[in-house]
């Protein structure tokens, strides 16, 4: 008898380490192996259309999903190279009304006005209803400056809470800026969402980018600001400006690579660091209040 009962609690520790297997390799696979994205953005030709691609896969292509524009937006899902079609809604045909002939109106007409509908057209009646309307008398000078006080009074009030208003929130923003352990946390965050970027920017983009303005000094001042960036411009991608045509063309090719646990990691330490969730909860009050 005892060796039947250490036989099944033997099977069922198997059975128990082979799921705990099982879900940590899923897991494992979640967390580790990352989503490879691409994009592409072609307009080589002056004269040509715009055409562009983005895709992203996952597990060596067993999984995939993108969108496509090459004068028409198109979408696909594939799994194991088989694409995934939505399915339809199936749109319940609705029985289109006959117009009515010309003969069905009239009737319909001559009948509503058999029917009379108890419309009395004596203009007699007419004439008494429009002389028993009394004409309205003109707003005295005391009427007209009770009415233009009492705007001026509203507007006062209302202007007065929202100069109130504007009054506490500069105050509350200025204890938030001047507290030590606020801060502390601006920074911390700073500093993780800075290696968060660092982690998912692509790692490879190259192409070319020619643009053109019609006023030179147009093309200078582009080239102005990109040159204060020139230094965190990927050196596969040429720029390339004119000064004699007005032509805009180009072709971007992106790539790279999100794990997510390079976004779970920075994400809960964050969420678990003490001065960003005191951060958290003083504004979760202000806006509350």
């Amino acid at each position: 008898m005892a060796a039947i009962v250490l036989t099944a609690l033997k099977i069922t520790g198997i059975i128990l380490v082979v799921i705990l297997a099982l879900v940590l390799a899923l897991l494992a696979l979640v967390l580790f192996v990352p989503f490879r994205y691409r994009a592409v953005c072609d307009k080589s030709d002056p004269q040509g259309d715009f055409a562009g691609q983005a895709k992203v896969t996952y597990l060596l292509h067993i999984i995939s999903a993108g969108v496509i524009y090459d004068g028409e937006m198109s979408k696909y899902i594939r799994i194991f190279g088989i694409k995934l079609r939505p399915k339809k809604d199936k749109k319940t045909q609705k029985s289109k009304k006959h117009p009515k002939s010309p003969k069905e109106e009239s009737t319909g007409y001559e009948e509503a006005l058999e029917n009379d509908y108890s419309i009395d057209w004596n203009d007699t009646d007419i004439k008494e209803a429009d002389t028993d309307e009394e004409p309205s008398s003109k707003e005295s000078f005391a009427d007209k400056f009770d009415r233009i006080a009492d705007g001026i009074s509203s507007r006062y009030e209302e202007y007065k809470d929202k100069i109130d208003k504007l009054k506490k929130e500069v105050r509350f923003w200025d204890k938030m800026v001047h507290d030590e352990r606020n801060r502390n946390a601006v920074s911390y965050v700073s500093v993780k969402a800075l290696k968060l970027i660092k982690k998912i920017s692509p790692k490879r983009i190259k192409g070319f980018a020619h643009f053109g303005f019609e006023d030179p000094a147009t093309t200078g001042q582009v080239l102005v600001y990109l040159s204060m960036i020139y230094p965190v411009l990927p050196k596969k991608l040429k720029i390339e400006p004119s000064f004699t045509d007005t032509d805009i063309y180009g072709k971007v090719d992106i790539k790279g690579k999100i794990a997510l646990i390079s976004v779970a990691v920075p994400l809960l330490a964050v969420y678990f660091n003490k001065d960003c969730r005191r951060l958290w909860r003083l504004y979760k009050r202000h806006q509350n209040k």
